[in-house]
């Protein structure tokens, strides 16, 4: 996973932290680094793709929308980038550490409460029955996989 930084992040100026930290030690402030909400994938099956369709919903990676049954889901940035990186690695058990350093970053790979939410939030907008889901897959004590519907030929 890699991500483009549109902008640098510049110092503000000094302040003191009122929360955990002694108010005497003073921290500099930081301009926010804005990141592009693109994320770009090293092995993505779906690189170059401008959609992913199945029989229950389909993608449109340009535009950013997922569609159910001719309805536009709303999905949220994070929501977006996590089905997007599960579906551009198709039938690849992806580990709870790798999916969380993909769509949150390096400093989040032990924040396994952010993924199992997101992952059930997902399933709920895009899985024919949430309960027994056939897409988004969970691989007990590692972390979650992408089963694409088999083309029958």
């Amino acid at each position: 996973m890699a991500r483009k930084i549109t902008s640098q992040a510049r110092p503000l100026g000094w302040a003191h932290y009122s929360g955990q930290f002694s108010p005497k030690h003073p921290v500099l402030v930081f301009s926010a680094v804005d990141f592009d909400s693109e994320l770009e994938f090293e092995a993505d099956q779906f690189a170059g793709e401008k959609s992913f369709t199945s029989a229950h919903f389909t993608i449109n990676f340009d535009a950013r929308t997922v569609s159910r049954q001719g309805q536009e889901l709303r999905l949220t940035p994070k929501q977006f980038q996590l089905l997007r990186y599960l579906v551009g690695h198709p039938n690849t058990p992806l580990s709870h550490r790798t999916l969380l350093e993909a769509i949150w970053g390096k400093s989040y790979a032990n924040s396994t409460g952010l993924l199992q939410p997101m992952v059930m939030q997902l399933r709920r907008k895009i899985e024919p029955d949430p309960a027994h889901p056939r897409y988004i897959v969970t691989v007990p004590w590692f972390g979650y996989q992408f089963d694409p519907p088999v083309e029958n030929t």
